[in-house]
């Protein structure tokens, strides 16, 4: 095989492929067939970056697959017992109704407690 001196690989120009062409037939020859080898050794590199065994440092950002989007959102979920309710009037409604159901029963307390005794309100009883 004839030894080259030019370098062979990414880095050939056209004139030194030129001179390659202008020695014949065996320098054409030996000049395809290392840089095939070095295709082949490339891509065997590459072959071993796809293996699952292969760290995710090892492979290039551009190379790795796109994240999967969660299926849900993370966080407390709306409606769930602990919600703050005050944003749609409910938690105000519920505070109104309570304020009405403890106004009646001081009420009937009262009128009860007037009507047992005819003297007066007293207030300890009241409340």
């Amino acid at each position: 095989m004839p030894v080259l001196d030019l370098p062979l690989g990414p880095t050939l120009t056209a004139k030194q492929a030129a001179v390659i062409y202008a020695r014949g037939k065996e320098p054409v020859v030996f000049a395809l067939l290392k840089l095939a080898k070095q295709l082949g050794q490339s891509q065997s590199w590459q072959a071993q970056l796809d293996s699952p065994s292969t760290p995710s440092a090892m492979v290039p950002v551009h190379q790795k697959p796109a994240v999967k989007k969660r299926g849900e959102k993370l966080g407390r979920k709306a409606g769930h017992p602990g919600e703050p309710q005050g944003k749609d009037g409910v938690l105000i409604e519920q505070l109104q109704r309570g304020n009405r159901m403890l106004q009646e029963q001081q009420k009937e307390r009262l009128d009860n407690n007037y009507k047992m005794n005819n003297e007066g309100v007293k207030a300890k009883l009241a409340f």
